[in-house]
């Protein structure tokens, strides 16, 4: 009985289940690429058909107020681009074997920063972003309203969790090299 022997199913199974999870990603940035396109321009032309499949609502009913909803739209949609891509550049290394690398583990770091930035900006810069509006145009504004729903502690925490795992990746990288060092 030959104890050196490797399955090399696992890695290539890893593979595997990395360049469909890619495909998927490259699917979600070409969905949310597009979400921010038609938000943008249902923003800036004003349409807001309720009829169709797609609709999109503005927060602001005063056209003095259009661009802040743009820069809402922004504010969370280019960083959660950003993320995506990173996460697509992990999958790809991980589909050539390659998902210990310090470059994996950046870009898993770089995921989990954008997912936390994109949510942080929504939560925190897109009101801000609307109250300085209403006082740029004028109106009266009494209160700066700053919504906190289960999908933004959900995201947080997993972008908390992703950095988390970043770290034990390193950290296994880093034994993993001194015990190849050791024999």
């Amino acid at each position: 009985m030959n104890i050196s022997m490797q399955d090399d199913s696992q890695p290539k199974e890893l593979a595997i289940r990395a360049r469909r999870l890619r495909w998927v990603t490259l699917a979600a940035i070409g969905l949310v690429g597009a979400m921010i396109l038609l938000g943008s321009f249902a923003v800036l032309s004003g349409w807001t058909e309720p009829n169709l499949a797609i609709s999109v609502s503005l927060d602001d009913a005063d056209p003095r107020l259009r661009w802040a909803s743009l820069v809402s739209i922004l504010i969370s949609g280019l960083p959660f681009l950003y993320a995506l891509w990173h996460l697509s550049r992990m999958l790809a290394r991980a589909e050539r074997e390659d998902t210990f690398s310090a470059a994996s583990v950046a870009h898993l770091r770089g995921f989990a920063l954008w997912v936390f930035v994109a949510t942080m900006g929504a939560i925190v810069l897109s009101p801000l972003v609307h109250t300085a509006a209403g006082l740029l145009a004028g109106l009266p504004v009494n209160r700066l309203r700053i919504d906190l729903d289960i999908r933004d502690v959900f995201a947080l925490l997993v972008s908390g969790l992703l950095f988390f795992v970043a770290r034990l990746l390193e950290t296994a990288r880093r034994l993993s090299d001194d015990l190849k060092q050791i024999v």
